[in-house]
């Protein structure tokens, strides 16, 4: 189908300048946003991470270019807590920001700085259940009542 499609000179010129930076044509440019457009209804919200705040939103999480909204939520679900096999050390925001923070501070990334934090643990692991005190290392499950 053709269609005319009235753009005013400054939103063309922008099409035009993105169509000679990739060898391709204006109208060849507007048909690929609007094709990438279509998953977008009008009564959603969305956010859009371009250049500079999805450069860094990438190097807080880790793990290289987000490839889509589920790789984002999904490193973003894993920055809420730290798993070890079946047991689950839940981060708090401010906790999250400090380790953002650490992380920044020594140009590390979040997921690189908790893959050390993990392999200090590994290493320590027995050390650590060692130095557990008895009554806490073997104490059973408070009973109910009635059971």
């Amino acid at each position: 189908m053709i269609l005319n499609l009235r753009v005013d000179d400054e939103t063309y010129q922008h099409y035009a300048d993105e169509a000679e930076a990739t060898g391709s044509q204006p109208i060849l440019v507007i048909e690929d946003r609007l094709k990438r457009a279509l998953v977008l209804t009008p009564n959603s919200r969305y956010i859009i991470l371009a250049d500079g705040t999805r450069d860094r939103m990438e190097q807080i999480l880790g793990g290289g270019s987000l490839k889509s909204a589920e790789d984002l939520l999904t490193r973003v679900q894993r920055l809420g807590h730290v798993k070890f096999g079946e047991h689950t050390i839940e981060i708090t925001p401010g906790q999250m920001e400090e380790i953002i923070y650490r992380a920044a501070k020594m140009g590390r990334s979040v997921d690189d700085l908790i893959k050390e934090a993990y392999g200090i643990f590994a290493r320590d692991f027995f050390t650590l259940i060692g130095q557990v005190p008895a009554a806490v290392a073997v104490a059973p499950p408070a009973a109910t009542k009635g059971k």
